[in-house]
C-alpha cells in the first residue's frame, strides 16, 4: 500500500476519534440540578466499609470490575425498547451506590481517577467508532482549580487489520484526547466545571497545539457522593446519572 495511503488512514483514525469526543461533549452544558444533601463523613461505619462482603465489594462485584485487567470503562446498557434487561442490574448498582452515599474525603490534589463504569447517556459518544477504540477514561485533578479529562484511544480491529501487513505496529498506536477544565466544589460536594481548553496526542504523529476556550464554556458538572480515596462515585448534575472512578496513582 503505497505510503500516501497509510497517512490518509491514520488521519481518518484521529479525525473520527476527535469526532467522536466532540460530539459527546455538544450534549453537554444542560442546566443543573440540586444535589440531594450529603452526610457528614464522620457519620459512615468504617467497619461495614472493610468487610469484604460490604457494600463497596457488592458495587465493584455488580458493575464487572476486574483488577486483573485492564480498566476499560463500563457503559451501562440503554435501550429505547420496553422488557430489555439492563434496567434491572442498573437498580441494583444505584442501590448499592446509595448504600454508600455519604462518605465523602475531599479531593486529593494532585490525584489520578479511572472511570470504571457510568450510566451517562453523554459518554456514550467517547466509545468510539469503526476506526478506533476506547481504551480509558480517567481524570486527572491537577490542582486545587484545574482538572484534565483524559481519553485514550487505540485502532480499531478495522484499521489494524487494513495496514498490519505494512505497519507491524500499528496495534500498538495510542490517540490522547486531554479536555481541561477550571473547577470550583461548592456546598454539598458540588463540583462545577469550565471549559477552558483542549489538547491531542498520538504516538505517531506526536503533539497537536492546545485549543484554548476564549470564552470557558460551561459544561456543568457532578456532585461526589462517595469518596474514601479509593473509591469515588459522582453523579451527574443533569440528570443524577451515575460515574463510578478508581484512583489509579
Amino acid at each position: 500500500m503505497p505510503q500516501g495511503t497509510v497517512y490518509i488512514l491514520i488521519l481518518l483514525w484521529t479525525v473520527a476519534t476527535i469526532s467522536s469526543v466532540t460530539d459527546a461533549f455538544q450534549l453537554s452544558g444542560l442546566q443543573p440540578r440540586c444535589p440531594r444533601s450529603i452526610k457528614l463523613a464522620s457519620s459512615y461505619n468504617d467497619d461495614e466499609f472493610l468487610e469484604v462482603d460490604g457494600p463497596k465489594a457488592q458495587l465493584l462485584e455488580a458493575i464487572g470490575y476486574d483488577s486483573r485487567v485492564d480498566d476499560v470503562p463500563r457503559f451501562a446498557t440503554f435501550s429505547l425498547r420496553s422488557g430489555d434487561d439492563g434496567s434491572s442490574e442498573k437498580s441494583k448498582i444505584s442501590s448499592l451506590a446509595e448504600d454508600l452515599s455519604g462518605y465523602v474525603l475531599p479531593l486529593d490534589k494532585p490525584s489520578r481517577w479511572t472511570l470504571l463504569y457510568t450510566e451517562a447517556p453523554d459518554l456514550l459518544g467517547f466509545r468510539g467508532g469503526p476506526l478506533s477504540q476506547l481504551i480509558s477514561i480517567q481524570q486527572l485533578v491537577k490542582s486545587s482549580t484545574q482538572l484534565e479529562l483524559v481519553l485514550t484511544y487505540k485502532p480499531s480491529s478495522n484499521i489494524v487489520q487494513l495496514t498490519s501487513s505494512f505497519l507491524s505496529d500499528v496495534q500498538e498506536d495510542r490517540l490522547e484526547q486531554a479536555v481541561t477544565f477550571d473547577y470550583e466544589v461548592g456546598s454539598m460536594n458540588k463540583v462545577d466545571l469550565q471549559l477552558k481548553g483542549t489538547r491531542i496526542e498520538g504516538t505517531r504523529f506526536g503533539g497537536v497545539p492546545a485549543l484554548q476556550s476564549p470564552t470557558g464554556l460551561p459544561l456543568g458538572g457532578f456532585s461526589i457522593v462517595y469518596n474514601d480515596g479509593d473509591l469515588r462515585i459522582d453523579k451527574t448534575t443533569q440528570g443524577d446519572f451515575l460515574i463510578i472512578y478508581k484512583r489509579t496513582d
